[in-house]
C-alpha cells in the first residue's frame, strides 16, 4: 500500500509540473499577442531599435520575452525560455519547468541562478540549464545568443512564435 502511495503522489507532481508548463506557456503567448512585436513586446516603425555595442552589449529590454529553439522536437511541449522585465526567468526542456533570476552587466555579461527541478529524461532542449550556465548574452534582431565563460556560443534561440510553443503532434 505504501507504495502505492509513493507512486500516486510522483504521478500526481509530474501531472502537477506539466500543467503548470502548459499555463506558462499560454500565458506566455497571451502576453505576447498578435502582430509583429518582438521580444520585448514592443511594436511599431516608430520604435526605436536597440543598439548593441562591443563595449556597452545589449540593453534589459532586448532579452525580455520568450525565446525557443529554432527547431521543433517530437515533444507535446516545445523547449522555451520566458525572461521577465522583473529579473525573473522561466524555463522548459520540453518536460522539466525550471525558474531562477536573472541579472545584466557591462557587455552583456549575465548573471543567473536556477532553483530546484525535476530531471526527467527529455529530447528537447535543455535552454534553461543553458541559460543559467551563460556568462554572456548578445542580441542580434530577433536572435538571442547565450555564450559560455569562453565567449563561444552555446546556444542560439529565436524570438518565441506562436506556432512552435503549441504542442506538436
Amino acid at each position: 500500500m505504501r507504495q502505492r502511495n509513493k507512486r500516486l503522489v510522483l504521478v500526481l507532481g509530474v501531472l502537477a509540473l506539466t500543467v503548470a508548463v502548459v499555463l506558462v506557456v499560454l500565458l506566455a503567448g497571451c502576453a505576447a499577442g498578435d502582430g509583429p512585436a518582438g521580444p520585448s513586446g514592443t511594436s511599431g516603425p516608430s520604435d526605436p531599435e536597440p543598439t548593441e555595442s562591443a563595449t556597452s552589449g545589449p540593453v534589459a529590454e532586448e532579452l525580455v520575452g520568450t525565446w525557443v529553439a529554432d527547431v521543433t522536437f517530437p515533444l507535446r511541449i516545445q523547449p522555451f525560455l520566458t525572461i521577465a522585465a522583473n529579473g525573473t526567468w522561466f524555463g522548459s526542456d520540453g518536460c522539466n519547468g525550471v525558474q531562477g533570476t536573472w541579472e545584466l552587466g557591462a557587455g552583456g555579461a549575465i548573471t543567473t541562478t536556477a532553483g530546484p527541478h525535476t530531471e526527467i529524461g527529455c529530447y528537447g532542449k535543455d535552454l534553461p540549464a543553458l541559460f543559467s550556465d551563460a556568462k554572456s548574452v548578445a542580441v542580434d534582431g530577433d536572435t538571442l545568443t547565450l555564450k559560455d565563460a569562453t565567449g563561444e556560443a552555446s546556444a542560439t534561440l529565436i524570438v518565441g512564435r506562436e506556432d512552435l510553443l503549441k504542442p506538436q503532434a
